[in-house]
């Protein structure tokens, strides 16, 4: 009797075809997911009736009410209930069938499932106007999963003894050329990496699908099949069952759940893996935290380059002192730990980011001073950089609309790590020396 798809994350469904409204619940969204409400309405007018002959003369607004769950534009965390009223309704046209059984309908269906208490006009919940609801909750799904770099694409493949062009998935010349119209839900995954034994399972940024051609179709989910597919390299599929819309909104559902979690394919995530081992980190500032950052790198295997105003003879043996430029265009992982002054203000602005290695990582736990944040917002979405951590910002605690809390690939701790029991400790020991040596005609950190 439930009207539930999905577990981890679920949609439900509510209302009638002529009742007051139709609309659904999704329940199990991370906060912070942005919700574009012009894409929604998009999708809703997709499947919005025309009144061309060529569809159901009612034609409705479909205006979808977000009544909870969704605020400034991102998810809250909490179940987001969304409502779409019913204004084209004729309910009168439905009395003479009210106690017939019209074929191609699902009336029977409701008759057995509900014993005769169904809502027989205009169909109720087994109407199509009931998909609109099935649109609207997918609708902010899909826009989940394309800024997560996957695509969910469909065309009919077959009507009436006329079938369409196969999908290529095994020529990605080919793959390219159908992209504006496959012909089956497709979620993939691709690897710049095609001649490899072992392809690295990597999610795409959307920015790579227009050169679908240089790509290697590593990871293929077909849609229609209600299944997770692994292959090596790609292989052509049927797809000859048909499922219905309920049916593959759930796939959606359960795949974006599965993410990051235990799945059928063991190596399968969501997130990119790369090892430290062999990769550049440039430290900015060798003072106490600038070392140890550095002699934690350099137990991982990583190459140590250092931008300082100490000699390098004053380094440890294999640390290599280079210039600022060199350190941002040459490094892997950038990490900042110097003060902030006239001369550090905004050391990481535009500029200086466009030097970074593509795909690089950068590392504030400094001053959030140090970094052009509108500008390491921009490098982020562009793709430029593969992420961001900051345990520091400009203001602190940060502004609903900051450009950085609500990216996924930026990382930001709430100035915390100076906040060990351990650490605190240090300090109040150290506060109870320095009085210690005041007193004793003998004070240390002098300043002026």
């Amino acid at each position: 009797m439930k009207n539930t798809f999905g577990s981890d994350l679920s949609l439900t469904i509510f209302g009638e075809s002529h009742g007051r409204a139709v609309g659904a619940v999704l329940d199990g969204m991370a906060a912070g997911v942005p919700v574009d409400e012009s894409f929604l309405a998009a999708c809703m007018d997709k499947r919005r009736a025309r009144g061309d002959g060529l569809s159901t003369p009612r034609v409705e607004a479909d205006a979808v009410q977000l009544l909870s769950g969704v605020v400034n534009g991102h998810t809250t965390g909490t179940a987001i209930a969304l409502m779409i009223e019913n204004q084209n309704t004729r309910s009168g046209d439905y009395a003479k069938t009210a106690d017939l059984l019209r074929p191609g309908h699902a009336d029977f269906t409701a008759y057995a499932k509900y014993h005769g208490f169904q809502d027989a006009r205009g169909g109720g919940h087994f109407s199509g106007r009931v998909t609109a609801a099935l649109v609207a909750g997918g609708s902010i799904v899909l826009a989940a999963l394309q800024r997560a770099g996957i695509d969910i694409t469909t065309h009919i493949a077959r009507c009436a003894g006329l079938a369409d062009t196969p999908f290529a998935l095994d020529d990605p010349a080919a793959l390219a050329a159908q992209a504006a119209a496959p012909n089956a839900f497709v979620l993939w995954h691709y690897t710049m990496q095609p001649d490899d034994a072992t392809p690295v399972t990597t999610v795409a940024h959307p920015a790579q699908q227009s050169d679908l051609a240089r790509l290697h179709l590593d990871c293929l989910i077909a849609m229609p099949w209600n299944k997770l597919y692994r292959r090596t390299y790609a292989r052509q599929l049927a797809f000859d069952q048909a499922y219905t819309l309920g049916e593959d909104l759930q796939f959606v559902l359960d795949y974006l759940a599965l993410l990051g979690r235990y799945q059928p394919d063991f190596s399968y995530r969501n997130t990119p893996v790369i090892e430290l081992a062999g990769k550049r980190i440039g430290i900015v500032g060798f003072g106490r935290t600038g070392a140890a950052t550095a002699r934690l790198a350099a137990a991982f295997g990583m190459e140590v380059a250092v931008y300082t105003s100490k000699p390098e003879s004053a380094l440890p043996a294999g640390y290599h002192k280079v210039g600022l430029d060199e350190l941002f265009a040459s490094s892997d992982v950038v990490s900042l730990h110097c003060p902030l002054n006239q001369q550090t203000a905004e050391m990481v602005n535009a500029s200086r980011l466009a030097q970074m290695k593509q795909g690089a990582i950068l590392i504030n736990t400094g001053r959030g001073g140090l970094v052009d944040e509108a500008a390491l917002a921009e490098a982020l979405k562009a793709g430029r950089l593969l992420g961001a951590g900051l345990d520091v910002l400009t203001s602190e605690p940060p502004a609903a609309d900051h450009p950085l809390i609500h990216l996924p690939n930026c990382f930001i701790t709430p100035h915390i790590a100076w906040a060990t029991a351990e650490a605190r400790a240090r300090l109040l020991d150290r506060v109870v020396e320095n009085i210690k040596a005041w007193v004793a005609g003998s004070p240390v950190n002098v300043v002026g």
